[in-house]
């Protein structure tokens, strides 16, 4: 009913898909797709409603709940490991919202082990660190109503997360901000009357792509630095 997320170890390729409660893997032979009775299922959904899609992070895999409907609690972030489906984390990181929706599926940075996130009725962005013995902890928090899937650009050093900010006076923008500490580093005019369900996609010499849904039209974008005051 999902998105899937594919790897390969040990020589073997592995599709992991979603229910409405469980997530599945299976093997991929060449020919035909063999569940994997090995690992899992994992009940991610719990008490919530189904997510949009995993993402791989290394030898975790990232899930999150409350993806397609609304939920009366708030969504939940799991770590599955890819090797042993037991060893598993859990974080709720805006416990105490009473209603949410997460639309789309986490973003993964494997380089520095952090995920983000962004929650659509509680209006946050959310980045949590992980560690693979100890689990999740929430990095940083900011403001910013978003729709779309975020996109996570620069080196290592240096990374960004690109992402939309819906205001129902304004419309949608575009927002890029520092991927360690979450300080905004740069923002766009507001470009459509409704948000926006798509990647803001990177191109090439530092140009992005917005699709404006209300408009139909492409906008193309470049962050520059602020003017020196």
């Amino acid at each position: 009913m999902s998105r899937i997320a594919t790897e390969r170890h040990d020589g073997v390729d592995y599709v992991y898909c979603l229910g409405l409660q469980n997530l599945w893997r299976y093997i991929f032979t060449g020919s035909e797709f063999v569940l994997d009775e090995k690992w899992g299922p994992v009940p991610y959904a719990g008490t919530g409603t189904p997510g949009t899609a995993p993402a791989i992070m290394g030898d975790w895999l990232i899930i999150q709940n409350d993806g397609f409907l609304s939920s009366m609690e708030p969504f939940t972030v799991w770590a599955i490991n890819i090797y042993d489906s037991n060893k598993r984390f859990t974080h709720m990181p805006l416990e105490g919202y009473p209603m949410s929706q997460v639309c789309s599926k986490a973003a993964v940075d494997p380089e520095n082990m952090r995920v983000y996130t962004a929650e659509w009725k509680a209006e946050m962005l959310v980045c949590l660190d992980f560690h693979p013995r100890q689990g999740f902890k929430t990095g940083w928090v900011r403001p910013q109503r978003m729709f779309c899937f975020l996109a996570l650009c620069g080196d290592a050093g240096n990374r960004q997360v690109v992402g939309t900010n819906y205001d129902s006076s304004n419309g949608d923008q575009v927002v890029w901000r520092d991927a360690a500490t979450g300080e905004e580093a740069a923002s766009s005019a507001w470009l459509d009357p409704h948000f926006n369900g798509s990647t803001v996609g990177p191109g090439f010499d530092g140009k992005f792509y917005y699709l404006a849904q209300g408009h139909q039209s492409i906008v193309e974008l470049t962050p520059v630095p602020a003017p020196q005051r």
